[in-house]
């Protein structure tokens, strides 16, 4: 899905002149994409002098041509949003035309800017927006709204994968243009179209951007107008859960070293208990961080256990068989003959100490402690409470 983004500039106030330039640019842009994006507030250049006469009423014509312009092109045109008054009220509302021209949705802003005459002028909205665009769930904030994290999140629990996103961005708060975080830390894309031009004497900042939901900037803007184009690849984010898992392993285990940090600056130490972390190994970046946690461990008060039943995939990787063979402490629980082999090779350990750990019955093993090993028999017998806290067979659970 091709998707045009309108950086559009404008002239503060004059609201025929903006108009007659935006469908200009609309037609510019209609042959080349599937979707059109525009700016916030493009029909007056975010200036409210004069606001009564300047605001967008049914019936008054543009709705009409805007309508017309998506059934004739056959294109979902998201209208940036407009000062729309309805039963005395104006709410800054986008409205997406299907390619029927047709209003498939609507969103008015429900976070409006305090700053200036908007939160004075206008009535905040009150619901979300989840619409499909040729098979792809889409919603929309506008502009000050990427202040609100929770109405994003919000929109990515309802299944959103795009956002489309207006904006009056002005240049000087450029450095707070947060497109990025809110795509990464949603898992969506964000296809956030700014103006050009000035307003009440301030620049608009431009730099409209399209982020997909791991941080890669597709696209991004200057500060001149320009009809920018974008690529929402539905294959290529088929996998997006995927694709996010390596990144939360990351965010995961940058908190956990955050923890120790803490707890080593309050002299306390840190047990950190990883079931299953064969699955670090799976990603490189993942596994980099996961060793470089492991070797500054001792020294921040750390102690590390990891618990996997999958040795042969430790074995196959280089980077877990140093982290095995240089542990303090290991034990041993049945394995099959190839895996005793490769452990027996890896730990340079005999045949006899071997056989304590292959083939043998649940709860027998071999223990590494330093330097010595130590067989042992931890049965527990059936039938009792204990047995039932600690077996793992699935037809023995409640």
């Amino acid at each position: 899905m091709r998707i045009a983004m309108l950086q559009m500039d404008v002239a503060e106030g004059d609201k025929e002149r903006n108009i007659r330039h935006a469908f200009d640019l609309l037609e510019e842009a209609a042959s080349s994409a599937d979707v059109l994006v525009m700016p916030e507030l493009w029909t007056i250049g975010y200036n409210f002098h004069d606001f009564k006469n300047r605001v967008t009423r049914p019936g008054d014509g543009l709705l009409e041509r805007l309508s017309s312009f998506a059934a004739y092109h056959h294109v979902t045109l998201e209208a940036g949003t407009l000062p729309i008054e309805k039963e005395g009220a104006v709410k800054n509302t986008g409205l997406l035309f299907g390619p029927d021209g047709r209003i498939r949705a609507h969103y008015s802003k429900r976070h409006l800017f305090y700053g200036y005459l908007e939160a004075q002028l206008m009535v905040p909205g009150s619901h979300l927006m989840n619409t499909e665009i040729g098979g792809v769930w889409t919603g929309m904030a506008v502009c000050y709204e990427f202040y609100f994290p929770k109405m994003w999140r919000k929109m990515a629990k309802a299944g959103t994968t795009l956002v489309l996103a207006p904006a009056s961005w002005p240049k000087v708060h450029l450095s707070q243009w947060d497109v990025l975080t809110r795509a990464i830390e949603n898992g969506m894309c964000i296809c956030a179209v700014n103006m050009v031009g000035t307003y009440h004497g301030v620049q608009l900042g431009g730099h409209s951007r399209f982020i997909d939901p791991v941080g890669n900037l597709e696209v991004e803007g200057d500060l001149e107008e320009h009809i920018y184009y974008a690529d929402y690849d539905e294959v290529k984010y088929k996998d997006l859960g995927k694709q996010l898992k390596k990144l939360g392993m990351l965010i995961v285990q940058d908190q956990v070293w955050n923890r120790v940090i803490r707890n080593k600056a309050n002299g306390r130490r840190t047990w950190l208990y990883v079931d299953e972390f064969h699955r670090f190994f799976s990603n490189q970046y993942a596994a980099a961080q996961f060793k470089d946690i492991y070797k500054r461990a001792r020294k921040y008060g750390l102690g590390v256990t990891g618990i996997t039943q999958n040795v042969e995939e430790i074995l196959d990787l280089q980077d877990a068989r140093e982290m095995l063979s240089n542990s303090d402490f290991l034990m041993l629980l049945s394995q099959n003959s190839t895996d005793a082999d490769a452990l027996c090779e890896l730990l340079t350990l005999s045949e006899e100490q071997r056989q304590y750990f292959t083939g043998v019955l649940p709860g027998q093993g071999l223990m590494k402690i330093g330097s010595a090993y130590v067989p042992f028999d931890g049965r527990i017998p059936a039938g009792g409470d204990l047995y039932r806290l600690y077996s793992t067979t699935f037809q023995e659970g409640k």
